[in-house]
């Protein structure tokens, strides 16, 4: 885990108690207040898969706070808050267990919070009317991301012992988060209401497509419906769906070529879809779904994406991981999918249009939880023979294969390294990112929440590695 010095983050308040109790300066511990909440936190959230089969789960129940004993004097309550709160609720609900413990609602002072937005800390003081009327003084720490749980934590003990027990209450909070996430395995979380398990990976089969476009890598019991110049649909024993390398050519309507193809109006020509370039991947893909279903006269399926990753790995143009729910409006109800897309840059030459290349796998929630492992392992098993593509594209589909060929280039590009797209997809399916401390020059690989909430707090010295920065032998 996580063996990085300390940041300054608290320095304001460090030197509030500086004052109070004549210590030097170099000998005090500076706050971080992201670190110590994110990381706690980060031990608690689940992975996306996870998470997106244990929401459904309606007995779910927030762990009660923790509450320690300080050796050096003072009590430390901290952990996670029920619901998704802001940062106001989140400071409201943590201050009640204060009035709960001591008999007398505290009195908050000046609150400083992160450049994120996402967490504040202040001092408060309180009578402990349960013991003599007691003068107490305390540090809140309320962290509220704008998604995922919520938590707080304070740091209590007499008014007179305070400033010289705050540095040691602070150090034993930090010990026991970082006990705590040694202890569990990183991305995991408390198994769902029906105890799936994930299953070790299956061994996958070699399938050469018919029509010589490529190959790919199946599990025992799969079989292919369709294959066409690399675009390949299969179905999995359990209701599984999967369909790699589908094409949605689009047009930026941002773009002034664009704007000449479609005459001013707000619809595409021909199979072409009308979409902004430049936006969320989950709204741009629901857009573009939404107008081919259109055009086709049927009804789109509906997707709540849960997590979105930026896989990188590319020169130019974007590629991205979605993971959430579709409802295909069938009467199946919602089903967990796993999307990836990977998107050329707007080709002037070409009306501004750009392409989206489609890889899919769809299941039930309970099937994608227990086959997240085998999952992982379809994806960089897949396969194109630009060769073949290209010869296509000579006899006679020039206008829509020239931008198969540049699409081509994009996916070969991303694939060169199986290992590497492995490691991608094993980061997305666990919820972890890369990040490096500019000041020690060290790598680490910790949740996704830690490594946001460490950028947000420090950016000029934590930063988020892209999959095409990471290094081989050390995070693949």
């Amino acid at each position: 885990m996580l063996a990085a010095p300390m940041s300054r983050l608290g320095l304001t308040w460090c030197n509030f108690w500086l004052v109070q109790s004549g210590e030097n300066m170099s000998h005090i511990q500076r706050l971080w207040l992201p670190f110590v909440l994110a990381l706690f936190f980060s031990c608690n959230c689940p992975s996306p898969i996870e998470a997106a089969y244990s929401s459904t789960a309606s007995n779910t129940v927030t762990p009660s706070p923790k509450t320690i004993q300080n050796p050096g004097g003072g009590t430390i309550v901290y952990g996670p808050l029920s619901g998704q709160l802001t940062l106001q609720a989140a400071l409201g609900e943590t201050l009640k267990k204060v009035d709960s413990d001591y008999g007398e609602k505290p009195q908050l002072g000046k609150i400083l919070q992160n450049k994120a937005g996402t967490a504040w800390e202040g001092f408060f003081t309180v009578n402990n009317k349960k013991q003599n009327n007691t003068p107490m003084t305390g540090l809140v720490i309320i962290y509220a991301p704008q998604t995922g749980t919520a938590g707080g934590a304070t740091l209590i003990d007499t008014a007179a012992n305070f400033p010289k027990s705050a540095n040691s209450m602070l150090q034993r909070l930090i010990q026991d988060v970082t006990s705590s996430a040694k202890a569990a395995p990183q991305g995991t979380a408390p198994a769902p209401a029906t105890n799936v398990a994930s299953a070790p990976a299956q061994k996958l089969t070699p399938y050469i497509f018919p029509d010589g476009s490529g190959s790919m890598g199946l599990p025992p019991g799969w079989s292919v419906t369709h294959v066409q110049l690399g675009d390949v649909s299969a179905k999995g024993p359990n209701g599984e769906m999967l369909r790699f390398g589908m094409s949605i050519f689009a047009l930026d309507p941002n773009l002034p070529q664009s704007r000449t193809l479609t005459g001013g109006r707000n619809v595409a020509p021909g199979n072409y879809v009308l979409v902004p370039y430049n936006q969320d991947p989950a709204t741009l893909f629901q857009q573009a779904t939404n107008q081919l279903f259109q055009k086709s006269r049927l009804q789109p399926p509906t997707f709540t994406f849960k997590q979105t990753k930026d896989l990188g790995g590319m020169q130019s143009g974007k590629n991205y991981m979605l993971y959430g729910d579709v409802d295909r409006h069938d009467g199946s109800g919602p089903q967990s999918t796993l999307v990836e897309i990977i998107m050329s840059v707007p080709d002037p030459k070409i009306l501004g249009s750009y392409q989206i290349k489609v890889f899919q796998i769809t299941a039930a929630p309970q099937v994608m939880e227990q086959d997240a492992a085998t999952i992982a392992e379809i994806f960089p098993n897949y396969s194109l023979n630009t060769k073949y593509v290209n010869a296509v594209a000579i006899q006679g589909l020039h206008d829509i294969m020239a931008q198969q060929r540049a699409s081509t280039a994009y996916f070969n590009q991303q694939m060169a390294s199986t290992d590497l797209a492995s490691q991608g997809m094993s980061d997305l399916l666990r919820g972890e990112s890369v990040f490096t401390d500019s000041d020690t020059g060290m790598r680490y690989r910790g949740p996704d929440d830690l490594a946001g909430a460490l950028q947000n707090a420090n950016p000029n010295r934590f930063q988020t590695v892209p999959l095409s920065q990471y290094i081989h032998g050390v995070d693949y």
